[in-house]
């Protein structure tokens, strides 16, 4: 017999036809040109493999579900520290921009980097109407 190399697929086709049981393994050889042997020899091959296909899907399923919490519990974390720290800077920022009202005139280029520098962003996370580039509408508190 001349060596034929067969692909997966066709290995996968004939021990499916095999483990069918509606004909015989020979007759399945014969009709193939394969020996009955190596027919057998990739039977036992893919049955001794079958667990494994069930294996390997739930462990990578379980693998990426680790992953998965992993990133969400990372955001919530985020999130949190997140919050904290928006909290934190609207408390402090009037605190600066009082004590720019009373006097401590140092603290207005501080004030000033801090708004010019992302406008429209720093003015609505400390609940501040911009007007212009000086004039800041400071709600009472």
């Amino acid at each position: 017999m001349k060596r034929n190399p067969h692909t997966p697929n066709e290995k996968a086709k004939l021990v499916l036809e095999v483990l069918k049981g509606e004909r015989t393994l020979n007759e399945i050889a014969s009709e193939h040109s394969i020996h009955p042997n190596m027919l057998s020899r990739w039977k036992n091959e893919a049955i001794a493999g079958l667990a494994s296909v069930f294996e390997n899907d739930a462990a990578q399923k379980r693998k990426e579900k680790k992953e998965h919490e992993t990133e969400i519990d990372e955001l919530y974390a985020q999130i949190g520290k997140l919050t904290t720290q928006n909290e934190w800077l609207k408390k402090k920022i009037w605190s600066v921009i009082f004590l720019r009202l009373q006097g401590n005139h140092w603290l207005i280029g501080l004030v000033q980097i801090f708004l010019l520098s992302s406008r429209p962003a720093c003015c609505q996370l400390i609940e501040l109407r911009y007007t212009t580039d000086t004039d800041y509408q400071i709600p009472m508190i």
